[in-house]
């Protein structure tokens, strides 16, 4: 087995390598954080970026921490269901400790940047016993990291891609850490743990990591592996479980439960029924899918309090671990309504768009020219990374054994994105540092070949030089190729800021606001508001059922404003900009929902404000009662 050299010098100099590569990537942040602090307008141009509903979920959830209310914290979070609780939890101990302030939302991806940068030089660093070989892996594949313009981006953005990346990085490190202790369950605990904080981050990166985590403890030894599974079916009596579960009053509720549920997907959406006065739907069944898992979950505890002690003993120090401190935490988040509908929904082929579709070959050129255009400073940069990787993926057997889950997860993840219908180059980011980890390892073979016959000195100096150079040679190329856009461009030259600043003044200190827009619903405004008034202020807004047509949209938001509470009603007329056509929203929508504001009669209209630049006319209006007691 390769490993390090654990003398004091050589302890040392990997301390202090790691010591600069850290600084750099500090200073870095520093200076990507400083740039969007002073102009975050030019982030905020998207309504429905993702950014937005990530930010609204972490602000939601300092709101209630500055108030020191623990429940209202943990619903906020609970609150959180397409994505993972982890992001909003640490943006929200941002905002409650530095304020809530949009210009910090992008601390924890500036802080998953510089985590990644740091571990993929660890995991370069730790696939060689040679210090000096070790050292290069480990800075050239960080330099690639710190280089690549999309990654930088998304870095400076409020996305979860960075500290995706750094958990998939950190759950490779520590698993290069485990496989040289195989017997130290401490290590093994350390694996799991980074697993479940990866599941918590988003769960599409932590299927790729199990899997290829899984793929790569199996593989080192798929012999034993499948004769311990055989052993622990035996010795457990796992067969006698499946004998025995027609009698089984959990199994057999199991069985009922999944029974219903597939009878409702073959049947297809219903109308809700009446139970006890309310309107209860059972399309989608993602209740019931919690309900089946929480009885399997509950037979499985059942089954490992029967068989305990060998239970424990067959699984093994890595065994326990995983079970103990991964299986059993997520089992018990998959107990919370609906999880684990949003979970199958989200690392499925239905996560994506009505017009999008298979198509593998699409899909290689797409993320191909994203690779090239997108992740590496230039042209140059991109052929040379993958030329690196080639080199050392041809080396295999010079490399420590743990980076056989650095190549799986690389193989996996592309061929996930390649056949998965939804495509967009960010979904490269959280495991494209593991090809910048075989470059860094292709250049620490290349320079070894080139130095063979040098003494030590000259040798470092050789490799030193090589380093410096391809360093050289990316400065400029990083600064010269910007990020494209993450999803979309801008419409006109002001943000989206600048169209909040236009209707926050009219209901500063209101807590209950209504909305009518000329576009979709978005995660943009509710967070706007909240953020001025500090507190949880109640959004409200017409949502008419599509497709409609331009009366039943005008019919709706009639019927809305006969009923809604709020205070004021800011109405946002886009004027053609924000359409969705591609999901059922489009200007015969948009004049529906102007209609609807002029026909009702319960609200008075008492300002007007035009922002040509966005473009954008906003009216604020006024309940008839409050305007005609003034």
């Amino acid at each position: 087995m390769t490993t390090i050299d654990q003398s004091w010098r050589g302890r040392r100099a990997d301390l202090l390598a790691t010591a600069i590569v850290s600084a750099v990537a500090i200073a870095i942040a520093v200076a990507m954080f400083v740039a969007y602090y002073r102009h975050p307008e030019e982030l905020w141009r998207n309504l429905w970026h993702d950014r937005s509903a990530h930010y609204g979920f972490g602000l939601d959830v300092a709101i209630a921490l500055r108030t020191l209310n623990p429940i209202e914290s943990l619903a906020a979070l609970e609150a959180v269901r397409l994505w993972a609780p982890l992001h909003p939890a640490l943006l929200s101990v941002v905002l409650a400790i530095g304020g809530l302030d949009y210009r910090l939302a992008v601390v924890p991806s500036l802080a998953g940047w510089v985590m990644t940068v740091v571990l993929a030089w660890l995991i370069a660093r730790r696939l060689f016993a040679d210090r000096l070989q070790g050292i290069v892996a480990g800075t050239v594949a960080a330099l690639f990291v710190m280089a690549s313009p999309l990654f930088r981006a998304l870095a400076s953005d409020v996305m979860l891609e960075t500290l995706g990346a750094a958990l998939t990085a950190l759950v490779i490190w520590l698993y290069l850490r485990a496989v040289e202790a195989p017997h130290d369950e401490t290590r093994w605990r350390a694996v799991a743990l980074a697993l479940t904080l990866l599941f918590l981050e988003k769960q599409n990166y932590w299927l790729l990591t199990a899997a290829a985590l899984a793929l790569a403890v199996i593989s080192e030894a798929p012999r034993a592996w499948f004769a311990g599974v055989r052993q622990f079916i035996v010795a457990t009596g796992v067969l006698d479980v499946f004998r025995s579960s027609y009698r089984d009053p959990l199994l057999i509720a199991l069985a009922m439960v999944c029974a219903a549920i597939v009878a409702i997907v073959l049947k297809g959406p219903a109308a809700p029924i009446q139970v006890f006065g309310r309107q209860v739907s059972f399309y989608p069944p993602g209740n019931l899918i919690t309900v089946a898992w929480a009885l399997l979950f509950a037979r499985i505890i059942v089954f490992r309090y029967q068989h305990r002690a060998v239970f424990d003993e067959q699984l093994g120090p890595m065994g326990r671990a995983i079970f103990y401190w991964h299986v059993i935490p997520i089992g018990c988040f998959l107990l919370l309504p609906q999880r684990l509908q949003f979970f199958l929904f989200f690392v499925s082929p239905a996560n994506s768009l009505e017009t999008q579709s298979f198509g593998p070959w699409s899909g290689v050129q797409f993320y191909g020219q994203a690779l090239i255009e997108e992740f590496h400073a230039a042209d140059w940069s991109a052929g040379l990374a993958v030329a690196l990787a080639l080199l050392a993926l041809t080396q295999m057997r010079r490399l420590a054994p743990g980076a056989r889950m650095v190549l799986i997860l690389l193989l996996l993840s592309a061929a996930a994105v390649v056949i998965h219908p939804n495509t967009e180059g960010r979904y490269l980011a959280s495991w494209i540092f593991t090809l910048w980890i075989f470059s860094g390892a292709g250049a620490a073979i290349l320079v070894q070949w080139l130095t063979a016959r040098l003494s030590a000195t000259p040798r470092a100096i050789v490799a030193a030089g090589l380093v410096c150079l391809l360093v050289i040679l990316h400065v400029p190329a990083s600064q010269s190729r910007p990020a494209m856009p993450l999803v979309g461009t801008a419409a006109g030259p002001a943000s989206d800021l600048d169209l909040a600043a236009t209707y926050l003044p009219a209901i500063a200190g209101l807590r209950h606001v209504g909305f009518v827009l000329s576009f979709a619903h978005n995660p943009f405004v509710p967070w706007s508001v909240r953020q001025q008034c500090r507190c949880r202020a109640v959004i409200d807004m017409p949502n008419p059922k599509l497709p409609a047509t331009r009366e039943q949209v005008r019919q709706a938001v009639v019927d809305w404003a006969s009923v809604t509470p709020a205070q004021r009603v800011i109405v946002i007329d886009t004027l053609g900009r924000n359409n969705q056509p591609n999901r059922g929203w489009d200007e015969e929508q948009a004049r529906g929902m102007m209609d609807g504001m002029a026909a009702q009669g319960r609200f008075e209209r008492i300002q007007t404000i035009s922002l040509p630049t966005y473009p954008a006319e906003i009216t604020i209006w006024a309940p008839r009662a409050a305007t005609s007691s003034r």
